[in-house]
């Protein structure tokens, strides 16, 4: 996504992926920000990658949500794409459209006026109530005895790397487990829900609006113990890994 923006990255993802790596190593549990600029040829200011550690922070056992619509979203108005994109498709340069806005500003702000009416953070809906996602992550719902998620592509949004790991976890052990589109009224008769991210991994969902879910449901229990193999095995094999350095890095 980088070239939608003529934006140069001097560096390969390997490399900067083994920094993040090593970054971890040296300050321990946290997330790492990314920050690429594009310098100043003219002024002969070179590009930089720059990159922040946070530690981790406390996050509750689950999320209660409060729906609102999302008019600022790409996938707001539009109805939902019929043949979306593979994942794995190589975006040409000039599809502007399909860059992840670095602005979170309308997302934040999401966030905020839910809290500030007693929920933790926001469900974002299209016009028509089809749910999209939260400000910052995904979500996913136990629906009529099957794990039902939000697909991505088909709702012209970019997909989430956590739900991508979520599908293959569910996968391996033979859970029923489907991406499309979900409904708000759907989301009001879902025993369980879950949202999905880098920092909130699989968490339970308690409540959106005054429907009320079950933290403890069965097939969401068994999507967490899933998934959490799966990173322990992710784990088990970057820990076999040599350790990189970070020369170079600016």
């Amino acid at each position: 996504y980088s070239q939608c923006l003529r934006l140069p990255v001097l560096h390969s993802m390997d490399r900067i992926g083994d920094w993040v790596r090593d970054m971890g190593r040296h300050q321990g549990p946290g997330s790492c920000r990314i920050v690429l600029t594009r310098g100043q040829p003219t002024k002969d200011v070179a590009p930089k990658v720059i990159m922040l550690h946070d530690p981790p922070s406390e996050m509750p056992a689950s999320l209660r949500l409060k729906s609102m619509g999302a008019p600022w979203h790409f996938g707001y108005g539009l109805p939902v794409h019929p043949d979306p994109p593979p994942y794995s498709q190589k975006v040409d340069i000039d599809a502007w459209t399909t860059i992840k806005w670095m602005s979170y500003a309308p997302n934040c702000l999401m966030t905020r006026i839910a809290q500030e009416n007693g929920a933790d953070d926001a469900l974002l809906l299209a016009a028509d109530g089809r749910v999209l996602d939260g400000p910052n992550f995904a979500v996913g719902f136990v629906l009529g005895g099957a794990l039902r998620l939000v697909a991505a592509g088909a709702n012209r949004m970019l997909p989430s790397c956590t739900q991508v790991k979520v599908t293959k976890a569910a996968a391996l052990v033979g859970m029923p487990i489907r991406e499309g589109t979900i409904t708000i009224d759907e989301v009001r008769q879902a025993s369980a829900g879950f949202a999905m991210s880098a920092t909130r991994h699989v968490m339970p969902i308690s409540a959106v609006d005054d429907h009320k879910m079950s933290t403890g449901n069965a097939m969401l229990c068994d999507l967490q113990s899933a998934y959490w193999r799966m990173v322990e095995e992710d784990l088990q094999a970057e820990a076999q890994l040599p350790p990189a350095g970070m020369p170079g890095m600016m």
